[in-house]
């Protein structure tokens, strides 16, 4: 479904009204009232440039963390994405509190194993410091999915083949195989977990205020149901019948 930049589209479901938002979200948030957002799941730019992408150079400005603390009710949860880089993990967490967000949770942790190290080589910097030029001896390809060297293109790994060169200065040969800097394969990403506070003394003071709404507020939280009765052990089988 097509929905103009700062259009909204609404969906019934469960007698609910469901807005569906697609545009800037520094002007778009300003559409929408206070306290009125059940939850916060984003995944960011990390400020880390990745693979040399604009988008990706800086972190989300403060301004915009301000507005969803705005939006969210009381106790909603945000769950935000994060590089797991001490610097920019830290940055990110800061700007979250700043905003007013209760970050006094542990974070969940998306574990894979596609990440790869990265440094440079040293003895390739040496030669293009000097303005050597180095000699090609061979080529390797760089398989889809293999990460490491591939060429980023609208969110897809294309094979690339990469010349294999040797060093040319003397001073290139004594660091053939050094690396510089210290980038360990990213095996997580973070999703930090944090919390607009609900305003009162404890949990069970938020519960029980809840319980105390008339029927008609109460509806307006969704994910709100009745709870079922327990089932009997022969509905679960336990009895042998």
């Amino acid at each position: 479904m097509d929905i103009e930049i700062g259009n909204k589209n609404k969906l019934k479901k469960n007698n609910m009204e469901q807005h569906l938002f697609n545009g800037d979200s520094a002007e778009v948030l300003k559409e929408i009232k206070d306290n009125s957002v059940d939850l916060l799941a984003t995944d960011p730019p990390y400020g880390i440039s990745f693979m040399g992408k604009n988008w990706d150079k800086a972190l989300p400005p403060k301004d915009i963390w301000s507005e969803c603390y705005r939006v969210l009710k009381p106790g909603s949860f945000i769950a935000v994405m994060s590089s797991p880089r001490s610097d920019v993990l830290y940055r990110m967490i800061k700007d979250l509190e700043d905003a007013g967000f209760d970050m006094s949770f542990s974070p969940i942790l998306w574990t894979y194993h596609t990440g790869f190290p990265k440094a440079s080589d040293t003895s390739k910097m040496i030669d293009k410091r000097l303005g050597a030029e180095r000699k090609v001896v061979g080529s390797k390809i760089k398989k889809s999915g293999d990460f490491n060297g591939t060429k980023y293109n609208k969110g897809e790994y294309e094979d690339i083949e990469l010349d294999i060169t040797e060093a040319s200065t003397d001073l290139a040969k004594k660091y053939e195989g050094s690396k510089l800097g210290f980038q360990p394969k990213p095996a997580v990403e973070h999703i930090i977990i944090g919390m607009k506070p609900h305003g009162q003394k404890s949990y069970i003071d938020n519960v029980l205020n809840f319980e105390a709404l008339p029927d008609n507020i109460k509806m307006t939280y969704p994910f709100i149901q009745v709870p079922k009765p327990a089932k009997k052990e022969k509905d679960l089988g336990l009895n042998g019948e």
